[in-house]
């Protein structure tokens, strides 16, 4: 049987160093993710989700 919901996402180095780039940014969402060639929506998610991964890391994130 097939797994449902969402896939999971794996973050290569380059998706780790522009998400920390732009929490260290004024940049907006929507600016970010369309440079990225995606809605705000699905960027917004991938941010969380890093953040998510950080703390259970033990990293620190800042809220933006």
């Amino acid at each position: 049987m097939r797994k449902q919901g969402r896939a999971s996402i794996v973050f290569t180095n380059k998706d780790k160093k522009f998400i920390e780039k732009f929490l260290e940014s004024d940049e907006t969402y929507a600016e970010a993710a369309a440079r990225l060639g995606m809605t705000s929506a699905q960027f917004e998610y991938r941010v969380r989700k890093y953040k998510k991964e950080l703390v259970a890391n033990g990293g620190k994130t800042e809220d933006k």
